[in-house]
């Protein structure tokens, strides 16, 4: 009877100490950057919640093998043992690509203040974005920048993950273009092109692209005509543009004068080819006289009341007298 109360004895004790054991984990995914005792072995006991370490980088792994764990155990009060040499745990830190766009905001107000401009184009040479843990949202800070204003290069030093042991420093190269938003050609323009809606379109360029004075509002472009076409993509240059011409030299134009409640309209002939707004003189092919018209559309032009026509000269008539006698003049 003794030696079975023995034995009973023995089996609880055996099975007591069972259960106060720690066991091995075999695949941890990290949240943090750090590694604590429970991320090695389950029931560690009091000191669970022990920093051990820093963890591997977001997006990689480290193994624990069976000695160094069995160390840690020795060295932290942990009642574990190594089974067989090939024990190990293996921890995993999930990781995920900064956003591009991340990296351009940070280097953004740098590069504008090194005189490339807020609205500058950045160009980064052979970017790998950095894994970054995915639950910080700390955002990377510019440490250096250097940014030469003829090349438009710059390099920058980036960290990133906030400061401290964990945090990842980043080299970036690139370039950097000032920017202005201007009016630019869909498609080729052929010389003598008059510019519509559709050919021109308002769009953020290269400043680098301004070759001269460039059209700035949609208003400067519209209705000219150019003088040798336009690329697709460039600014248009105030040189290249003139006024499309709505009365052609040689063409007929319809004239009007108004003067109170009387209003006449009348055929003459464009002596001048001009556009909107321009001055043209026009001849009144019956009594000859020619007037100043200012071009209000195509093959229209007005002139303006009070205006006086100048007549033909007739043999032996004065010089003084050429603009003498308006009343005889059927031209209104």
């Amino acid at each position: 009877m003794r030696t079975r109360f023995l034995a009973l004895l023995l089996a609880t004790s055996a099975l007591a100490q069972a259960a106060s054991a720690a066991s091995l984990r075999d695949m941890v995914t990290l949240s943090g950057p750090l590694v604590r005792l429970s991320d090695l072995f389950a029931d560690a006991g009091a000191g669970a919640n022990r920093v051990l370490g820093p963890g591997p980088a977001p997006g990689g792994r480290i193994v624990v093998q069976a000695a160094q764990l069995a160390a840690i155990a020795e060295q932290y009060g942990v009642d574990w043992k190594p089974a067989s040499p090939a024990d190990q745990v293996i921890l995993e830190r999930p990781g995920r690509a900064m956003p591009r766009a991340t990296i351009l905001t940070a280097l953004r107000p740098f590069l504008a203040d090194a005189g490339a401009g807020q609205d500058c184009d950045i160009e980064l040479s052979g970017l790998n974005p950095p894994l970054v843990d995915p639950h910080d949202t700390t955002a990377p800070e510019v440490d250096q920048l250097t940014y030469d204003a003829a090349s438009h290069r710059f390099s920058a030093i980036m960290t990133i993950g906030g400061g401290g042991a964990a945090a990842q420093r980043l080299r970036l190269a690139g370039r950097a273009f000032p920017t202005a938003t201007l009016p630019i050609a869909t498609h080729r323009l052929s010389p003598g092109a008059v510019v519509g809606p559709d050919d021109v379109q308002i769009a953020r360029v290269h400043v680098d692209l301004q070759r001269g004075a460039v059209a700035r509002r949609l208003d400067q472009a519209l209705g000219m005509q150019t003088l040798h076409g336009a690329e697709a993509g460039k600014p248009l240059l105030l040189d290249e543009l003139t006024r499309a011409p709505l009365v052609l030299k040689g063409g007929r134009v319809a004239v009007s004068i108004s003067t109170g409640a009387l209003s006449v309209t009348e055929q003459g002939l464009a002596l001048q080819s001009g556009g909107m707004g321009d001055h043209v003189q026009v001849l009144n092919p019956i009594s000859r006289a020619m007037m100043d018209g200012i071009v209000t559309g195509p093959g229209n032009a007005r002139v303006e009341p009070g205006s006086m026509p100048i007549l033909p000269r007739q043999p032996g008539q004065p010089p003084d007298m050429m603009t003498a006698g308006i009343a005889q003049a059927s031209f209104p």
